[in-house]
């Protein structure tokens, strides 16, 4: 059974869990590269030709956005633990967790930014007709919504300059929200919190719509917060059944351990029909897109909910000799070796799989299947290490803070003061 004792240590299954949604989104930007991922365009468009057995793996290999719902639970649960350690108060109070935050987050974001502005200048400023071109042209309004975090709210910025820098603005702006969640926390507990996070989704949303209809510029489905604080709040909740010694979480962890791993996982394996079910068969007729929004919106929830189970089955198996056989590649040295510079290789990944497309494999006389393996196989190993290089250069000196530390207490600092 895990104790609160528990969260001084580093949970390395954490790191591997954000080492392979980082890992998840990188191969599907090098699938999106040759393959339009939606089921239709794989029916009747360029993907037609596939076998099933191909079709299928590039659906369950196109889902990133669903990766991004993880990294955003993972980042609720992991600045929950500190708070739980600290009796569930904020260390330092307020001031100073937005100072580490900012600390954290921008520097090497701004540097990823520069790096991802640079390369598109003399190498891969042109549209090839690849997912990449999502992020061109640019201009100078793209610059500065980018460098104020504000890109999400707008259809023209959202996805320029680098197409995953969206969620950072996302998430960054949770994290205003984090000290008035722990306060409601603290004083009228998990539920209570949940319900008026919902509420506060569900106001923001509305908020956007409004402003949408004079004008259509705003972005409804990526901008805000919503449903993102949902998902934030889920991973606090993950975190709080985890390690709170309150009656609940304490009962939870007793039930849970009473479930074998196997009933467990057939468990996991019918929500996971569900969520399936609710994304590909309730399909509606209603082309009103805030009716498609929503139902995407229910799914993220849903994946929400998965991933703060799955942590916190994680932390009742933490201890080496209850973890199952699937737990235990959680703790394994290569995916925590990733997971302690993923937001590096969140960050610049995507210029840099333009970079193999364009100038290595585009001028390959062989078949996009073909480069599309080729991309997933030996590009990936390089784009890792490159994103190592760039973490080694523009995120551990900020992750030290000025202090002399060894690169393992640096992997151990990732847990308690997390990136997206």
């Amino acid at each position: 059974m895990p104790k609160s004792s528990g969260t001084k240590n580093h949970l390395l299954f954490i790191d591997s869990v954000r080492a392979l949604a980082a890992v998840y989104v990188v191969l599907n930007h090098a699938v999106v590269q040759y393959y339009d991922s939606s089921v239709n365009s794989l029916l009747t468009g360029p993907g037609n030709h596939l076998s099933g057995i191909k079709k299928i793996s590039i659906v369950m290999l196109s889902q990133a956005h669903y990766a991004v719902d993880i990294f955003i639970v993972l980042s609720g649960f992991s600045l929950m633990l500190t708070v739980i350690k600290n009796d569930h108060f904020l260390k330092g109070g307020t001031w100073v967790f937005f100072k580490r935050r900012v600390i954290r987050i921008i520097p090497p974001y701004y540097c990823a930014m520069l790096l991802s502005l640079i390369l598109i200048w003399f190498f891969i400023g042109h549209k090839t007709g690849t997912h990449w071109d999502v992020a061109l042209p640019v201009t100078k309004a793209d610059i500065i919504t980018h460098l104020l975090l504000i890109q999400d709210f707008f259809l023209s910025s959202a996805s320029r300059i680098n197409h995953v820098f969206w969620s950072i603005a996302v998430e960054f702006r949770i994290y205003l929200f984090f000290p008035l969640l722990v306060f409601l926390w603290r004083r009228k507990g998990a539920a209570t919190t949940l319900i008026i996070v919902a509420l506060i989704s569900v106001v923001c949303s509305f908020i956007l719509l409004i402003i949408h209809r004079y004008s259509a510029e705003i972005n409804l489905s990526m901008a805000g917060v919503s449903p993102y604080i949902i998902l934030f709040a889920l991973g606090m909740l993950g975190a709080d059944m985890s390690f709170s010694h309150n009656k609940t979480p304490i009962a939870a962890r007793n039930f849970y351990a009473a479930i074998s791993p196997k009933k467990a996982a057939i468990a996991v394996i019918f929500y996971l029909l569900l969520i399936a079910i609710v994304k590909y068969v309730f399909k509606t007729n209603d082309p009103d897109a805030n009716v498609i929004l929503v139902k995407d919106e229910i799914i993220d929830v849903l994946i929400g909910i998965l991933g703060a189970f799955l942590l916190f089955a994680c932390s009742v198996h933490n201890e080496e000799n209850t973890r199952p056989l699937l737990f235990r590649i959680l703790y394994t040295r290569p995916l925590v070796f990733i997971g302690s510079f993923s937001y590096s290789l969140y960050l610049i990944h995507a210029p840099l799989v333009q970079l193999i497309t364009q100038y290595i494999l585009a001028p390959l006389q062989i078949d996009n299947h073909t480069k599309c393996v080729l991309l997933i196989v030996g590009g990936i190993p390089p784009i890792i290490g490159v994103s190592y290089l760039f973490f080694w250069l523009f995120e551990r000196p900020f992750l030290r803070l000025g202090k002399k530390v060894s690169i393992k207490k640096v992997e151990q600092m990732a847990i308690t003061n997390p990136a997206p």
